[in-house]
C-alpha cells in the first residue's frame, strides 16, 4: 500500500466539524482531552476530507503551550506532526512551551524546542497530572 505523500495532505484551521475527529485522534495516543478542548484552538492535517493529525495552540496570556499533538499511526513519520507544530509556532510572536515525554524530546528538539528548567507556574498542574511528560521544553527563537 502506498502511504500518502505531505502534497496530498493539507494542514489548516479546524473547523467545528473537526471537534469529534480531534478528540478520538487525542484519545487514541492517550493525550489530555479532559482540559477544555475547543476547536479554535487546533490546527488540523487532512487527508482529503479525514482529519489525520492536530495540534493545539494554547493562550496563557504571557506564554502559549503547543499541546494535544497527535497524528493516525499510518501517517506517523511523514513530516505531518512537524509541520502541525510548525504553523502553531507561527501564529504566534510570545514565547511557546510545551510538556513531553523522554521518547518525544528530540523530535520537539528538531522544531526548535530546548529542554528548560524554568516552568510557567501554570503549567505546573499538567505537570503532576500527566507524570510521563516530565520535560518541559521551550521554542528557542
Amino acid at each position: 500500500m502506498l502511504r500518502p505523500t505531505l502534497m496530498d495532505l493539507s494542514i489548516c484551521n479546524a473547523t467545528s466539524d473537526d471537534c469529534f475527529p480531534i478528540a478520538d485522534l487525542i484519545y487514541s495516543v492517550d493525550g489530555d482531552i479532559t482540559d477544555n478542548l475547543s476547536w479554535r484552538q487546533f490546527t488540523v492535517a487532512m487527508d482529503h476530507d479525514v482529519v489525520i493529525g492536530c495540534g493545539r495552540l494554547k493562550d496563557f496570556g504571557h506564554f502559549q503551550e503547543v499541546a494535544s499533538i497527535a497524528v493516525c499511526e499510518k501517517y506517523r513519520k511523514q513530516n505531518v506532526g512537524s509541520h502541525i507544530v510548525g504553523m502553531l509556532i507561527n501564529k504566534t510572536n510570545k514565547p511557546v512551551y510545551l510538556t513531553c515525554e523522554d521518547k518525544t524530546i528530540y523530535f520537539f528538539t528538531q522544531l526548535g524546542f530546548v529542554v528548560t528548567k524554568k516552568i510557567p507556574v501554570e503549567l505546573e498542574p499538567k505537570l503532576e497530572k500527566y507524570p510521563s511528560a516530565k520535560n518541559v521544553m521551550v521554542l528557542n527563537r
